[in-house]
């Protein structure tokens, strides 16, 4: 039976798998990000820095990381036929699109949604 240790271990080695991707940064075109990160408590903390449009290796843990920030959402007010809706869009900062790796879970890929907020009222 395997135990929590060694799963742990399987884990950081899926994690530190190195893949290959494009940097693209939507917010900056030809643009520069730097950041700090560190995927397990035990691990020292590591600078990154990506150029847009650069490829190059990661471990999957920084692909993935680079795909689940940095997006956020931006509301808008739609009117319709039957009322008011809010309109909620999520918007990616940045990615790290694969070349070559799969199993990276993309949020931005969430769908729109609209919540409808009133409703027209028909007078005589």
């Amino acid at each position: 039976m395997e135990t929590a240790r060694s799963k742990l271990e399987n884990i950081k080695a899926r994690e530190r798998t190195k893949v290959k991707g494009t940097f693209v940064y939507h917010e900056c075109p030809g643009g520069v990000l730097e950041f700090n990160f560190n995927m397990f408590k035990d691990d020292p903390i590591e600078k990154w820095k990506f150029l847009d449009g650069e490829i190059r290796e990661v471990p999957l843990y920084i692909a993935k990381h680079l795909n689940n920030s940095g997006i956020y959402k931006t509301e808008e007010r739609q009117v319709g036929p039957d009322g008011e809706y809010k309109v909620t869009t999520p918007l990616k900062r940045y990615s790290f699109n694969k070349n070559d790796f799969i199993d990276v879970y993309d949020k931005s890929k969430e769908i729109v949604i609209a919540e409808k907020i009133s409703s027209v009222v028909k007078t005589k």
